[in-house]
């Protein structure tokens, strides 16, 4: 009587030592997958940020190259407003 109690207990601490095993096992393989998508997200992020600072440098350039043509116009008006604008003799604008 007393081997098969012994035998039934060995059995279940091998079950719930088994049973612990798994848990185990399935937090540490939880825990990579986490990891790993994580790090899958980040690098989506990542390439999404690096894509929009690109696209926003290439707008900021032809912005400044938009405004510096935007600006030589407004010299040449001013110049010329300034020829019209003046009717001394001795102007130092006229040509």
């Amino acid at each position: 009587m007393y081997q098969y109690i012994i035998i039934l207990v060995i059995s279940n601490f091998v079950s719930i030592g088994g049973w612990l095993f798994t848990i185990k096992a399935s937090k540490i393989k939880s825990n990579a997958e986490s990891k790993i998508s994580e790090f899958e997200a980040t690098n989506k992020i990542i390439d999404i940020y690096k894509k929009l600072s690109d696209d926003l440098r290439r707008d900021y350039e032809r912005r400044i190259s938009e405004m510096k043509i935007d600006i030589e116009k407004m010299r040449g008006e001013i110049k010329e407003l300034s020829l019209l604008k003046c009717n001394k003799e001795q102007c130092e604008n006229r040509q």
